[in-house]
């Protein structure tokens, strides 16, 4: 399996539950000629936490971090 090297950014957004600023961490990365992303962070506010990947196309709200 061939890695190429990744990229992880801060990514901050509203929280959908509270409306507080959620922190998050977005990272994308090259494995075996497909890119990836990943998202992962939550709302210190009220707890609620968000967890996402994918292959191919990254969400507009991943690349802009």
């Amino acid at each position: 399996m061939d890695h190429g090297p990744g990229v992880i950014a801060p990514l901050f957004t509203t929280c959908t539950r509270c409306g507080a600023e959620a922190g998050h961490h977005a990272g994308v990365c090259v494995i075996d000629g497909v890119l990836h992303w990943s998202v992962e962070g939550g709302c210190e506010t009220c707890g609620a936490g968000e967890v996402g990947c994918g292959r191919g196309e990254v969400p507009e709200y991943v690349s802009a971090a």
